[in-house]
């Protein structure tokens, strides 16, 4: 099976393809059994925060796990896996295209930075090997339902052989590649309305807090949404609309702690002892919580309840231990954390912006996929045509 790894250490591991209850006409009802086959895994996806590795590389590697475009093909594959698994029945496809991106129960998995973001760093590289990816067959054998006493005998006559029909199953990786993009596209259109839902969700939780009132949960928003729409909304959308709120909340910490540093030291004004608080004290709270509110998989809801343990946080003035000034004095600034809290709502909602703008040129990036997979499908087209021929001894 052509599985594609940049890994030099690959597991060998199995898998137990599930067969549904099938009908043949010539046999009639046929009883599920299962077939093992084996291929290679690689190590464990990427799905965590770089914290301290070497900031060049632990910036790139948070800036590509929290890039809106591979959070998009993230969850196209995902509803993809969905429509295959769930509603058209075909585990199968769903289980070859989660070996494919090395991510067996990748369906499952509620998270963000779903891939390894090493291997599959741009959005459209799993596109790309999908399209240059072989045909593959995948041969389920299945047995009669009643087994020996189909034939007419006895239930436990040890001299009749159980009897098994095999079915083959073709995977085309170029026509999966083609199927994901229009989900993609699918997903891109509902987030650019949902992007509005969080900005909206940024001011009811603000306006809740200083006016002590329960605000509305963003699940009532989304569901407005999909009460108003004029098509169906693709099968894992409250989910997608879950993880984007964390997906945006974590890009808007890590840019909100870049612009307290640069205050922080001056630069473009005054240093501000403030700010150096505000950054020592948030970079702190944020390694601490980031496991469980950021990384891996988890419940729905997250984004808000890191929210609600930042606004938790009493005001309090700060010495940082270790922190001096120019004049050797310990720098001492107030800590609010409701007003941090703002800084990253208020950024969150800028960034919902520049997403809903990316989301808008979906299709238009999508175009030179298209043409790729198009000039793909002649060139194989025209090698089968030459291996009939030279099957077939040329034209003499």
């Amino acid at each position: 099976m052509n599985i594609h790894s940049l890994h030099s250490t690959v597991l060998l591991a199995t898998i137990t393809l599930s067969i549904l209850i099938l009908t043949h006409p010539s046999t009639g009802l046929i009883t599920p059994k299962t077939r093992t086959l084996a291929y290679t895994l690689r190590p464990t996806p990427t799905t965590t925060t770089r914290l301290h590795s070497s900031y060049a590389e632990s910036n790139h590697l948070n800036n590509q796990r929290l890039c809106f475009r591979n959070f998009l093909t993230q969850r196209s594959i995902q509803s993809f896996l969905s429509l295959t698994a769930w509603q058209l029945r075909d585990p199968h496809t769903s289980e070859w295209v989660e070996r494919f991106v090395g991510f067996p129960g990748l369906l499952e998995f509620h998270g963000i930075g779903g891939f390894d973001v090493e291997e599959w760093g741009e959005w459209d590289k799993v596109f790309l090997e999908l399209m240059k990816a072989p045909e593959e067959k995948i041969v389920l054998q299945v047995m009669r339902q009643g087994g020996r006493r189909a034939k007419g005998g006895s239930k436990g006559n040890p001299f009749l052989k159980e009897e098994f029909v095999e079915y083959d199953i073709s995977i085309d990786p170029k026509s999966l590649s083609t199927r994901i993009l229009a989900v993609r596209e699918q997903i891109a259109d509902e987030l650019a309305e949902d992007l509005n839902l969080i900005v909206f969700h940024n001011k009811g939780i603000l306006d809740a807090f200083h006016n002590n009132q329960e605000r509305i949960h963003p699940n009532c928003l989304l569901d407005s949404n999909i009460a108003l729409a004029t098509s169906l909304s693709s099968p894992l959308r409250k989910g997608s609309f879950d993880l984007l709120q964390l997906l945006s909340l974590q890009e808007s910490i890590h840019r909100t702690l870049r612009s307290y540093s640069s205050e922080a030291k001056g630069e473009g004004g005054s240093p501000s002892a403030d700010k150096e608080v505000s950054f020592e004290w948030l970079r702190e709270f944020y390694f601490r919580e980031v496991n469980e509110f950021f990384d891996g998989t988890g419940e729905l809801g997250r984004a808000d309840d890191f929210i609600d343990e930042l606004l938790n946080q009493g005001p309090r003035v700060v010495t940082l231990d270790g922190g001096a000034d120019s004049s050797g004095e310990k720098t001492t600034g107030l800590l609010d954390p409701s007003r941090i809290t703002e800084d990253i709502l208020e950024e969150r909602s800028r960034v919902s912006m520049e997403w809903k703008e990316v989301a808008a040129c979906v299709r238009e990036e999508h175009s030179g996929l298209r043409k790729a997979l198009l000039m793909r499908t002649w060139d194989v087209e025209e090698e089968k045509e030459e291996e009939v021929v030279d099957a077939e001894g040329g034209f003499e």
